[in-house]
């Protein structure tokens, strides 16, 4: 508030019936803006002696015409003593078509009645204040927002005043207000949706070769047709025979064995080493093979079998097997030199029982008894039945074998 004191001495003929007043104004804002209003209050007082009515009182501002006044109190008679004050408003809409730019002057004009004080009767006067410059007028700012139309970028806005990449869009809202190509931001990756491949992915801006899937996620950012590499082997999976295995990548005989690994990677028969040829598989090789030895077995079972039948059919040989003979009157045949039989190993000769043959006219005779020792209980083992009691002959006879002769064997035929 700005407060202006304003000390008028007016004078009026005849010269006996000077006084005085003064006005204390103030505005309710300076500066003020074009299409504002503003409050002016202002306060009168009585300096003359006498008492006086208060009959009219105005501001004049420059943007006006001639005696044309803002009036505080207009055809009123507002009694005042010596000294005594009143105290009057008014408002005042700057329109900007009226009031331009800039610093403007006023002065106040009032007109009342005195008392003279000389013939003791009342005489009209009027007068006006010294003129003031100080009331400064700022350009109207239609959106309240501070500042004057013609700085702001957007008037009617009061959120936004600057656009500094002037591409329509106010500094405040412009993700990026010094990039005319870009204004939002919307998953807030620091790149333009104008720019961005995928606006609403904060983890993807880009996709290079335009396959739907952003760079970082895609395995192959500059091949359309590939995405992903599932093991990792440099071959992505459309292209990879064997997509999770990274030590094969083709198959060129589509037989279902990597190239790496197929021994034979043009012939969709074949695929380890040894394979035969139009097998189908190394599992059909093996099978030949088998099958070829399961043949021959059948066909030598049935050869030995063969065989077995006619052996049957054949005389065989007859050989005489030495049979023990008992000493006889007949005369031996030519003596023949004793020979010892071959005894075993390990098995000793035959030794008869503890009773020996005993003639029936020497009755047996019965051991002497013997004193039972304590031994150790031992279970019963089962004793040997003798065999009936065999004279042997004074002299031991050697068998007789008659010579042997190589068997002769009938002419076999149709064997090979």
């Amino acid at each position: 508030m700005i407060s202006t004191s304003v000390l008028v001495l007016l004078v009026a003929l005849p010269v006996e019936a000077a006084s005085a007043w003064s006005i204390d104004s103030s505005f309710s804002k300076n500066p003020v803006r074009q299409e504002e209003t503003i409050t002016i209050t202002v306060t009168f007082t009585n300096e003359d002696d006498n008492q006086m009515k208060l009959k009219s009182l105005g501001i004049h501002f420059d943007w006006q015409a001639t005696d044309y006044y803002y009036f505080f109190v207009k055809d009123d008679s507002i009694p005042l003593a010596s000294g005594q004050s009143t105290t009057k408003t008014v408002s005042v809409k700057l329109d900007k078509d009226t009031v331009t730019i800039g610093t403007h002057s006023y002065y106040f004009y009032c007109s009342y009645d005195l008392q003279d004080g000389w013939f003791d009767s009342w005489n009209s006067y009027t007068g006006q204040s010294t003129t003031l410059s100080d009331l400064k007028v700022l350009e109207r700012d239609k959106d309240g927002d501070g500042v004057g139309d013609s700085d702001d970028a957007f008037p009617d806005d009061p959120t936004e005043i600057k656009d500094t990449d002037k591409d329509g869009v106010g500094d405040n809202k412009d993700a990026f207000p010094n990039d005319s190509t870009e204004t939002k931001d919307s998953d807030k990756d620091g790149v333009g949706d104008n720019k961005d491949a995928f606006p609403n992915d904060p983890a993807e801006t880009k996709d290079s070769d335009r396959d739907g899937v952003g760079d970082k996620s895609d395995a192959f950012p500059n091949d359309p047709t590939e995405q992903k590499d599932s093991d990792g082997d440099g071959v992505g999976d459309k292209s990879d025979a064997f997509p999770d295995d990274s030590t094969e990548t083709k198959d060129s005989d589509k037989d279902g064995y990597g190239d790496n690994k197929d021994k034979y990677p043009n012939d969709p028969k074949r695929w380890e080493a040894g394979d035969i040829a139009g097998t189908g598989s190394a599992v059909g090789s093996y099978a030949m093979i088998g099958g070829i030895i399961i043949v021959i077995v059948i066909v030598l079972v049935i050869a030995l079998i063969f065989m077995k039948k006619r052996k049957k059919s054949i005389v065989q040989p007859t050989f005489p097997q030495p049979q023990y003979q008992p000493p006889t009157q007949q005369p031996s045949p030519s003596p023949v030199p004793p020979q010892t039989p071959p005894i075993p190993p390990q098995q000793p000769p035959y030794q008869p029982p503890p009773q020996q043959y005993i003639p029936p006219s020497v009755p047996p005779q019965a051991p002497p008894p013997q004193q039972p020792m304590a031994q150790p209980y031992q279970p019963m083992q089962p004793q040997p039945v003798p065999p009936p009691p065999v004279q042997y002959p004074q002299q031991p006879v050697q068998p007789h074998y008659p010579p042997q002769q190589p068997p002769q064997y009938p002419p076999q035929t149709g064997y090979r």
